[in-house]
């Protein structure tokens, strides 16, 4: 990530810093939906990992052919 970008993003995080409670007192109701949220979350992280090692091994044999 550029560096020029980063007091955007610390600026972005203060701001989504005070938007917190009302987040949290938003999504109340919803806790009980919490467990399958972060789960399907973690599952889309986890595949997007396994595509991107996926796509260094591809990245790694394409260089091998050409060494």
């Amino acid at each position: 990530m550029p560096i020029k970008f980063a007091p955007q993003l610390i600026y972005s995080l203060l701001q989504f810093k005070f938007f917190l409670p009302q987040v949290i007192w938003f999504l109340l109701p919803f806790k009980f939906f919490l467990p399958q949220v972060i789960w399907f979350l973690c599952l889309n992280i986890w595949s997007k990992l396994r595509n991107h090692t996926e796509y260094l091994q591809a990245m790694r044999m394409i260089k091998d052919l050409f060494e």
